[in-house]
């Protein structure tokens, strides 16, 4: 298996080898999970460092929690669509249209009335979910981000977005003790010309440097603002150095004492329109 404990992706498909889909082979799902399953168990990692028993042991949940996601449809298909940037809270909270309550309801009733032998009914309704995610996936991703952020701050001189951009490090300059943000490092797939004060680098026309004028400000959520930290060698040494990645600053708070927060949901199909969605 292409994985290592401690990668520093913890994309799904990526993670069982799998192309980005809502069709998906679940019998390459199934052998990628049991092959990772066994390289990566938290037992082969006993007698070993503690920071080494950590990280198998988070790795080991991600295993554990993307075969859940990726083997359900439904787990599946909100899955992608938080990948594309649809905020489904924001979208639940804003309310639907009933025409498109309806149609999820007619779905999930369809997707549990078939047969575990109905091959060819899978297929059919498989496709017509996928022409009803594509479409709400886009519709979504542009009204909830373009709404609530981009609008109200387009017309702005000092503001430039760049779509399509993964952080990969904060580049700092100083020493150890007294590490100063300077810009961010990142990636842009398909690009092959700088943005202005982006500068390619190593020649690679899609790797690229954007230096901050004034400041750096890291907002990219719980998990990944510390593995950005972390991947610019702000960490705890050991696992930075286990992990071939150079100390800029030593701090072994980053990463550590995440509490997750469980949320559980009940659904009920209404007999009248009593929803406070209508």
């Amino acid at each position: 298996m292409n994985a290592t404990a401690g990668a520093t992706a913890r994309d799904y498909f990526s993670l069982f080898q799998l192309e980005p889909d809502f069709v998906l082979d679940e019998t390459a799902l199934e052998r990628a999970y049991h092959a990772l399953l066994t390289q990566f168990h938290p037992d082969r990692y006993a007698g070993k460092p503690q920071v080494e028993q950590r990280v198998a042991a988070q790795f080991c949940a991600d295993i554990n929690s993307g075969y859940r996601i990726l083997s359900d449809e439904v787990s599946r298909a909100e899955y992608l669509l938080q990948q594309a940037g649809v905020d489904l809270v924001a979208a639940e909270r804003a309310g639907v249209e009933s025409t498109f309550l309806m149609t999820q309801i007619s779905l999930r009733e369809q997707l549990e009335e078939l047969g575990p032998s109905d091959a060819a009914g899978r297929q059919d309704l498989t496709a017509d979910i996928q022409g009803h995610y594509t479409a709400s996936r886009d519709q979504f991703a542009k009204t909830f981000a373009a709404d609530a952020y981009l609008d109200a701050a387009r017309r702005r001189p000092n503001l430039r977005v760049l779509t399509g951009a993964h952080v990969t490090a904060i580049e700092c300059s100083g020493n150890s003790d007294h590490p100063v943000a300077m810009g961010v490092r990142f990636q842009r797939q398909g690009k092959t010309t700088s943005a202005k004060n982006a500068n390619a680098q190593n020649g690679d026309a899609r790797t690229f440097s954007a230096r901050a004028g004034h400041e750096v400000i890291l907002a990219a959520g719980a998990i990944q603002s510390p593995q950005i930290l972390e991947l610019s060698g702000i960490g705890n040494p050991e696992i930075l150095t286990m992990n071939g990645i150079a100390v800029t600053a030593d701090n072994k708070g980053v990463g550590e004492n995440l509490a997750d927060h469980y949320i559980s949901r009940l659904s009920w199909q209404l007999s009248s329109p009593l929803s406070v969605n209508n």
